[in-house]
């Protein structure tokens, strides 16, 4: 799956957009503030990719867990919760994901966490 593709994915899951494909571009049919332009380089560019992290900020995971970006050897991003005690939080592996890139990593977390399955 390119990299266009996981951004198509992720307008439509995540953002919430309608969209076509062009055999040229993706392009969104509907975007909230009525523009149509092409979808952003989500899984590509930082800036982009905090967008989705603004979305997933929303999402209603639960009140013990949250959305969340660590750095280790690679990117960690998913959802993090406490364990029973209370002492030291964990992530969800179902719900999570890691890549050497951040916006992958975070547009892949996220799709995982709307319910979608992505072969990279």
């Amino acid at each position: 799956m390119t990299t266009r593709n996981i951004d198509a994915l992720v307008a439509e899951h995540v953002m919430g957009w309608k969209w076509f494909k062009d055999p040229d571009n993706f392009k969104p049919a509907e975007l909230s503030y009525g523009e149509n332009r092409y979808i952003p380089h989500f899984s590509t560019n930082i800036t982009e990719a905090w967008r989705v992290v603004g979305k997933m900020d929303t999402y209603e995971v639960g009140r013990e867990s949250w959305f969340s970006i660590r750095k280790l050897h690679e990117w960690l991003v998913g959802i993090e919760m406490y364990d029973d005690d209370r002492v030291e939080s964990f992530f969800d592996i179902d719900r999570s994901a890691v890549h050497e890139s951040a916006p992958m990593a975070i547009c892949l977390a996220a799709l995982k966490i709307k319910g979608v399955k992505v072969e990279t």
